[in-house]
């Protein structure tokens, strides 16, 4: 436990797994791209089918994240109103 209070008075940074590549790297430019001329509107079954089509070969459940509004900064709605 003393270490951790030690590093965190020092530099405020505790130890972190190493970031480690995912598949969908690779493809993220072209995701970021989709989502900002959708205005944050792509559906990531759409997106996936799209990914599939450059030869991504990594799962639906992969672009999910990408895609997601909290990631791409797109406006929540407020529950329960229709899109």
């Amino acid at each position: 436990m003393k270490h951790y209070v030690e590093r965190r008075a020092a530099d405020g940074a505790l130890d972190r797994a190493a970031a480690r590549p995912r598949m969908i790297d690779e493809y993220l430019p072209k995701v970021e791209e989709w989502v900002e001329r959708s205005q944050g509107k792509v559906r990531a079954d759409i997106a996936h089918e799209k990914l599939v089509a450059l030869d991504y070969t990594g799962s639906e459940r992969t672009t999910r994240s990408p895609t997601s509004p909290d990631i791409t900064g797109a406006v929540k709605r407020a529950p329960g109103r229709a899109r």
